[in-house]
């Protein structure tokens, strides 16, 4: 997750401070190859394991009172992000006042979500004695909310099934997959004036960008990666 937000702390570094918190679980099942082979010797780690008899993920209900344990204990946050499984975690944050099913209380609610990549599975049980409350998924979210999402995405179809275009939303569909491109042009201001948007009342002037999100800004920012890749191997 740090490594494909990179791009975007880098971008944001005058604003916002990124802070990561790994999954619950250590998952090393990694369809993304080429993320297994740059981080073949790193654990990784998921919000939800496979059932091995139904074939679907289960532990979204620990993972999320864990995030919420973090939360309370570390907070406050301005907002949360996820992607893929972890965008389940970022709707039921943004939507826990509204569930009959009682969770832990959570004592910085976030002001804004960014859901990248995230199928909506209604499918999934997290909430006991009160399972009507996963409709509240497929009502507005009282926050603003970003959707990020690629058209080559393997789980279009569950996405764009969880986009709700109710409320204060934004969406940007890009042309990649079930990844975290490294958005130019309008695509990026519409990032920009998101992020612009939600921290309009915590800044005395408006977020401004001096460069120009082009692809030449993106090509300076891969080789000063690469510059930093060379630096450390010597």
């Amino acid at each position: 997750m740090k490594h494909q937000f990179d791009y975007y702390e880098h971008i944001f570094k005058d604003y916002v401070e990124f802070v990561y918190l790994n999954g619950k679980y250590e998952n090393n099942d990694i369809f993304d190859y080429s993320l297994y082979k740059m981080f073949k010797h790193t654990t990784f780690y998921s919000w939800a394991i496979n059932d091995d008899k139904t074939g679907k993920p289960k532990g979204f209900l620990d993972s999320l009172l864990y995030v919420i344990d973090y939360i309370n204990k570390t907070g406050p946050y301005d907002g949360v992000l996820g992607f893929s499984q972890g965008s389940f975690l970022v709707r039921m944050l943004l939507k826990l006042d509204e569930f009959k099913t009682e969770f832990p209380k959570l004592n910085y609610p976030p002001e804004f979500g960014i859901i990248v990549s995230g199928p909506l599975r209604l499918s999934i049980s997290s909430f006991g004695a009160y399972p009507q409350d996963k409709y509240k998924l497929l009502t507005a979210f009282k926050q603003p909310v970003m959707y990020m999402y690629g058209e080559k995405d393997m789980y279009l179809d569950k996405i764009e099934f969880g986009l709700i275009k109710e409320g204060d939303f934004t969406i940007i569909k890009h042309k990649s997959g079930h990844n975290v491109p490294k958005l130019v042009g309008e695509e990026m201001n519409q990032f920009i004036e998101f992020i612009a948007k939600v921290y309009a009342n915590k800044f005395d002037e408006k977020i401004l960008f001096t460069p120009v999100i082009d692809e030449k800004f993106k090509k300076d920012y891969m080789n000063l990666q690469k510059s930093k890749g060379a630096i450390a191997k010597m």
